[in-house]
Order: structure tokens, then C-alpha cells, then sequence
């Protein structure tokens, strides 16, 4: 005789692990923490168990590193990154165009601090944004990081404080 419980997890844990992203990982976490409150003894429910928690735990990796890709000072780099390697000058204005939407205006400030101490920084000749990112077309180099970011009303970037690497 076989335990309609049993039966009944196999079926919730297959269903998870055919999932295609209908169910929140906190939906899968819950079915799976319950079953497992149920204590049922069978070799492959345990085994379904163990591939569940390896599915939730790399769902979980994935959506961390998209919401870290997603913080913006991440996002900069990355835009910063595409420009100065881009492999044609059309590539390289296409990923100007995209991380301009980012600023609150074409001639956004942007200052680099070229040395500093404990009481003092200095900066770099101040540029836009516009200039800058086309430097980084020009150079294909990126050599800045991102120091500071100073924020508009409506969220979007009216100085960017870049630092010499």
C-alpha cells in the first residue's frame, strides 16, 4: 500500500521542478518546508527533496545577482565596460544612447577624484556625461570606478562622482 502522502509530495515536488517561473521561490520553499514536516521515509521523495532544494537555492543565486547587477552603480560599470569594448563605434553610441537614459540630462556632471587623503580630494578637470562616455569610446579603456552618485528629484543622476583606479 502506498502512502497517499507520499503519492502527493512526489507530485508537488515534480510539479516545482518542472516549473518555468509561475511559482515564487517563497511558494516553493513553503511546499517543500511542509513536506518535509511531514517526515515521510521513501527513497525517491528524498531525492526529489534534495533536487528541490538544489533548484530553490540557485533560483535564489540567480535573483541575487540580478538584483545586484541591478543597483546602479553596477549598472554604470557595466555600461561603462560595453562602450570602451564595444566592437564598432555603432555598438559603442548604442550603449552611450542606453546609459544616458540613466542621467537627468545629457550634460550631467561628472567629476573624477585623481588623488585624496584623509582630509582632502582632488579632481579632474570637471566633464558631462556625454564627454565622458564618448572618452570611453575614444580610449576603450575604462579606468574609473564608481565613487558617488548624487540623485535628481526623479531619480536619475545629475552628478557622478568617478574615481581613478
Amino acid at each position: 500500500v502506498v502512502n497517499p502522502d507520499i503519492m502527493k509530495s512526489k507530485i508537488a515536488l515534480k510539479n516545482i521542478l518542472d516549473d518555468d517561473g509561475t511559482m515564487s521561490i517563497e511558494e516553493k520553499q513553503k511546499i517543500l518546508n511542509d513536506i518535509k514536516k511531514l517526515n515521510l521515509d521513501d527513497e525517491e521523495l528524498n531525492e526529489l527533496i534534495a533536487q528541490v532544494e538544489e533548484k530553490i537555492a540557485e533560483e535564489k543565486e540567480e535573483m541575487e545577482r540580478k538584483k545586484e547587477a541591478a543597483k546602479p552603480e553596477n549598472m554604470l560599470v557595466s555600461y561603462f565596460n560595453k562602450i570602451a569594448k564595444a566592437p564598432s563605434e555603432t555598438d559603442a553610441n548604442k550603449h552611450i544612447e542606453d546609459a544616458l537614459k540613466m542621467f537627468s540630462s545629457d550634460k550631467s556632471t561628472v567629476l573624477i577624484i585623481i588623488a585624496e587623503d584623509e582630509h582632502m580630494k582632488d579632481y579632474d578637470k570637471p566633464t558631462n556625461i556625454t564627454k565622458y562616455l564618448n572618452y570611453l569610446k575614444d580610449t576603450k579603456n575604462n579606468t574609473n570606478s564608481v565613487n558617488e552618485i548624487k540623485w535628481d528629484a526623479n531619480k536619475k543622476i545629475k552628478t557622478l562622482i568617478l574615481k581613478k583606479n
